[in-house]
């Protein structure tokens, strides 16, 4: 492939976050020109707002900013008052008694905005708002990409970078489909707020402690975080100091769908944590919007990047739960690579599919461990009990090097393994109804072998731990009841099993209804096929009894026939019954303890099936619907607070206009009663 000249070269950056940004300055410093696009019609269009850490990378943010962008960084800090190069230790203290736990080292760092971080790099930037990618196209003699917008705009380049965020177009392209570059969602309910008490003595109060930021762990199994986030007026006023505040748990159902719900919610919790959280938080105003974050992730694995045109960087690489802080700062990695391999492209001394290829050798990896890493991390920091053998703890905010592989890594193995074995017992003995009791003690005594291969691994090198200490499976028995242990949350008619793992052969979906608060109800958390979460304890026998609980219990459908609208050609309606509708209702239905959401089509093809099956049936005798939807509750509590919840109202039922006859719909409600599941006589 030619290797193109500087001038010749042009770099497309899909994206303007602060990756995209920061990707922009360092070109723009580099002399090597760019365009960069957003989807979004102004800077900073979203309200919401949250802080971020910059540690070991802060270095390399130095050498490819311009100089005056760089100088302002300080400016731009949360806490102004501490040097980059200060260095110190990031306060983690116990939610419920105040003290200390941790403090996790950094050598050089600071915290900043998003809104303020972005406008530092957006400036000298010529970004184009309002661009909508919907498409690319690789030119046939390998030298360049085109980028189509939503405008009905295209514009050609020398490579395409994604640095669209999270759930980012270009990774669809870049993967070859949208499922292979879906996002798994993180299972926690997780809210930011932005905060201003209007009141010096409080804001001085909250800060006193902490003037930066700081982590407060509860013994419950939940975390509260404060930072502060700006001083529009000066430090000397304090009443107009704005603060970052977040609140995570583990939380699948019922989650409060309002601002004032969600604060209300906070406040309650609060009023178990130590000061200084505790007045932080139940001091929040009223009127605050109190957001719930969408944590998700992806864990990074190659693409095709068409000889080197087209590539991904930051959260579109490698977008992970914020647990551990690394966010950014891979971001910013990424940056530092990918400017030094385009700089040899330009220079002539590497082909485009040379740099690329490189770049992507290193970053690839790095990110991949990172997210499981991350993922891991968060599982931990809202499990009281391995909260203290968490990265965070274990590493600090050093990259990660080595965690995918070697003694800890294979512990993890077997540890997931373990737990991955007893839910796919659990399942079984759900589905069959008890039928199943032998299969599931065989499942439960690979699961022991599996702990038994994981306690191997558990000596002071590997973990830190004395050497008595005993490695614990997740399902052993621990001393006094659930409710001593303060683990009644959120727990009850709960279970989940594996999705898609080929490896067991078992392929199910998630089966929750609305957690209750009970002391002596199971807590299990979903799963995914990436990464298995964390499981909170209980003993086994617990277990096995609260599933075939819920074995026993009556599940009841809702049935309704469908009709397409007016002119609505049948392929047409099929296709975004599917591929549209289908995912809007799934998406709500399973956070509302809906047990299984279904669809039978009935087309003209499927219709001429009811020859073969009756022969020819008297007029009046078929369905003429267009789609029969069945939707399985054991609670009809469960159905209709999914019809209640704002989201419907607003999004899926309106929705029905653009595919349904809704005057024709028929209903039909029933309990629902098996036979024969899977094959198998229940």
């Amino acid at each position: 492939m030619t290797v193109p000249k500087s001038k010749e070269a042009h770099v497309l950056i899909i994206g303007a976050g602060i990756t995209g940004l920061i990707l922009a300055q360092s070109l723009k410093k580099a002399g090597i020109r760019y365009s960069i696009f957003e989807k979004e019609v102004s800077m900073n269009y979203r309200s919401n707002e949250w802080t971020m850490a910059i540690h070991w990378s802060l270095d390399r943010l130095r050498d490819i900013l311009p100089a005056d962008r760089f100088a302002h960084m300080e400016s731009v800090s949360c806490n102004p008052d501490v040097a980059l190069d200060a260095g110190g230790n990031y306060p983690i203290i116990h939610g419920e008694t105040g003290h200390l736990i941790a403090g996790v080292p950094y050598a050089k760092g600071l915290r900043v905005p998003r809104s303020k971080m972005r406008d530092l790099c957006s400036k000298g930037i010529e970004v184009q708002y309002g661009k909508n990618l919907i498409d690319v196209a690789f030119t046939e003699s390998q030298k360049g990409v085109v980028a189509f917008f939503d405008d009905g705009s295209m514009v050609s380049g020398t490579i395409l970078i994604g640095a669209d965020g999270p759930r980012s177009k270009v990774r669809e392209f870049a993967m070859g489909s949208a499922e292979k570059a879906a996002v798994s969602r993180f299972p926690i309910f997780h809210t930011n707020m932005t905060v201003t008490y209007n009141d010096a003595e409080k804001a001085r109060y909250v800060r006193q402690r902490f003037p930066t930021s700081y982590l407060a762990l509860s013994d419950k199994s939940y975390h509260a975080f404060q930072s502060i986030s700006s001083m529009p007026d000066g430090p000397d006023h304090p009443e107009s100091w704005v603060f970052h505040l977040a609140m995570a748990w583990f939380m699948e159902h019922g989650q409060p769908a309002t601002y004032r719900e969600r604060l209300d919610m906070i406040r309650e919790k609060a009023q178990s944590l130590a000061e200084p959280a505790r007045s932080s938080f139940t001091w929040i105003p009223d009127d605050t919007q109190v957001h719930k974050a969408d944590i998700s992730y992806w864990v990074t694995q190659p693409w095709d990047n068409r000889q080197g045109r087209l590539t991904l960087i930051g959260d579109a690489a490698h977008p992970m739960p914020p647990y551990r802080g690394q966010g950014l700062n891979h971001c910013i990695c990424d940056t530092s690579h990918l400017l030094a391999g385009i700089q040899k492209v330009v220079a002539g001394t590497a082909t485009l599919k040379e740099a690329i290829t490189a770049y992507e050798a290193e970053m690839i990896p790095r990110g991949r461990e990172e997210v499981k890493c991350s993922v891991e991390n968060g599982y931990m920091l809202h499990d009281w009990d391995q909260v203290r053998e968490s990265p965070v703890f274990r590493q600090g905010f050093r990259p990660m090097s080595g965690h995918d592989r070697g003694p800890t890594f294979e512990k993890n193995v077997a540890y997931v393994v373990s737990k991955m074995l007893l839910v796919s017992a659990a399942l079984r003995l759900l589905q069959h109804n008890g039928a199943a009791l032998i299969y599931a003690s065989h499942m439960i005594a690979e699961a022991e072998a599996h702990s038994s291969r994981a306690r191997e691994h558990c000596y002071p090198t590997n973990l830190g731990t004395s050497k008595s200490s005993t490695y614990k499976p997740w399902y052993d028995v621990y001393g006094g009841s659930i409710q001593q242990q303060k683990r009644q949350g959120y727990i009850s008619k709960a279970m989940c099993a594996i999705s898609g793992n080929e490896n067991l052969g078992v392929r199910a979906r998630v089966l929750m209804s609305e957690p209750a608060r009970k002391a002596d109800s199971l807590s299990i958390i979903c799963t995914t096929s990436d990464h298995l979460t964390g499981i909170p304890t209980s003993c086994l026998s617990q277990f096995i009894d609260t599933v075939l609980r819920m074995a026993s219990e009556r599940l009841y459908a809702l049935t309704i026939y469908g009709y397409r609208k007016p002119g609505m050609p049948e392929d047409e309606y099929h296709r975004y019954l599917s591929e549209h509708h289908a995912v809007l209702v799934r998406n709500h239905l399973v956070k509302m303890g809906i047990v299984r959401y279904t669809l039978t089509h009935n087309t003209s093809e499927t219709k001429e099936m009811m020859k073969r099956i009756f022969g020819d049936l008297p007029e009046g005798h078929t369905s003429d619907c267009d789609c029969l939807a069945q939707i399985m509750f054991r609670d009809v509590e469960d159905y209709v607070r999914a019809r209640n919840d704002p989201h419907y109202k607003e999004v899926i039922f309106p929705d029905h206009a653009n595919f349904a006859d809704s005057s024709r719909t028929l209903f039909v409600t029933g309990w629902v009663e098996c036979h024969i599941v899977d094959g198998g006589i229940v």
